[in-house]
């Protein structure tokens, strides 16, 4: 499933049926059998849901706690039950802080730069 990372943030005011993150996979199949549903595993304290046939996580709307991260298990299904694997949603009532992607980072600076200049 796509888009990766799975990281979301959500207002911890919102209103019931608020669009969180937008999952979404594909079934190389066409037409009918090409067909993809969402379900939502566990995780979420009740506070979010997956719609089906979209793969949109949204509010149910439950109090959201300012600052918690909300962890969500989904997996995606075609018409014939061949599941994807499941994917971790982290959804964070209120502000998230930077996050890097990487393990780590290289930087060349040449040492003959004087400070504060890179």
């Amino acid at each position: 499933m796509e888009p990766y990372p799975f990281l979301a943030t959500v207002s911890p005011l919102a209103a019931a049926g608020t669009y969180v993150y937008r999952l979404h996979a594909i079934d190389k199949d066409e037409g009918i059998n090409g067909e993809v549903e969402y379900f939502l595993l566990e995780g979420g304290d009740l506070k979010f849901e997956v719609d089906r046939f979209t793969g949109w996580i949204q509010t149910t709307g439950q109090i959201l706690e300012e600052g918690v991260e909300y962890l969500l298990t989904v997996q995606a299904s075609d018409i014939f039950g061949k599941k994807s694997s499941p994917v971790l949603v982290s959804v964070i009532a209120g502000e998230r802080p930077p996050q890097f992607k990487n393990v780590s980072y290289t930087v060349f600076v040449p040492e003959n730069r004087p400070a504060g200049h890179v």
